[in-house]
């Protein structure tokens, strides 16, 4: 696993929740706009076992009016033997859709689309040392929390992707120049400011609301290596985040990311 942190790029200069209480019982030609809600809302469903595929349009994010149990075997989170559990999230729609061949299913590309679906597997719940902060993360991934964050790796997963949660530590904020009272954007405009200083370049920032989370993200390019970070404002102060996948292909992490965000809750100091 390629391991580029964001705190490691600090020291060298002179990023739908998992689980909910109702399974939604869903038929293998159960489309996306079956499923009522909001951009970013995430259903836990469930395909019965024998099934069939239906028709599905797109890569990693899918057309809404794609069938949700074909998608879910495209990305390989289940088989059509034996059917399973597993997160859909909401998205907003995309210019264009890719066709490619996964797991046996070949999906169909399409033009712009208003509106999308995500899937993603059935995770756990982490509570920190101090319990000042709790999240969901993805079966199959692993976690560990050092005083300076929280690294969640996939190991038994259909993408090879590191996530990291990172403490406002006052070396990290006098490093990029923020503080737990900064908003998300004031923060991002902070921490482009201090890398391109250092000649990193940076694109695609954008402020989303994640849950009851100002969320700013922002793309990194450093050689051949991309990453994606996030600046988390939350009810208790400022938190950083970011997103690495081994080959670039931050698109096919990028659900695991958002759920594992919206799903942080901080209670407290940290």
């Amino acid at each position: 696993m390629r391991k580029i942190l964001l705190i490691a790029l600090l020291f060298v200069m002179p990023m739908a929740v998992f689980a909910q209480d109702d399974v939604v019982e869903i038929d293998w030609n159960t489309r996306g706009y079956d499923l009522e809600g909001e951009t970013d809302a995430t259903f836990v469903v469930s395909c019965p076992e024998d099934g069939e595929a239906f028709s599905l349009w797109g890569t990693d994010v899918y057309t809404d009016d794609s069938s949700i149990c074909t998608v879910a075997v495209h990305s390989g989170l289940i088989t059509f033997e034996e059917g399973g559990e597993f997160v859909v999230t909401i998205l907003d729609g995309l210019e264009e859709y890719e066709s490619t061949e996964q797991n046996g299913i070949e999906s169909s590309s399409w033009g712009s689309w208003s509106r999308s679906i995500a899937v993603s597997a059935l995770g756990n719940t982490f509570i920190s040392e101090d319990g000042t902060i709790t999240l969901e993360y993805p079966e199959g991934w692993t976690i560990e929390e050092t005083f300076d964050g929280i690294t969640i790796t996939a190991e038994d997963s259909d993408v090879e992707a590191e996530i990291l949660i990172i403490y406002l530590i006052d070396a990290i904020a006098e490093q990029l120049g923020v503080s737990e009272d900064d908003t998300a954007e004031e923060a991002m405009d902070s921490i482009t400011e201090a890398f391109e200083e250092n000649d990193v370049a940076f694109s695609n920032v954008e402020l989303m609301e994640l849950g009851d989370k100002d969320v700013a993200f922002a793309n990194i390019e450093m050689g051949d290596d991309e990453l994606l970070i996030a600046a988390i404002e939350t009810g208790e102060g400022l938190l950083l985040a970011e997103l690495s996948e081994d080959d670039n292909d931050l698109d096919a992490a990028l659900p695991y990311f958002i759920a594992v965000i919206e799903s942080l809750t901080v209670e407290g100091d940290k």
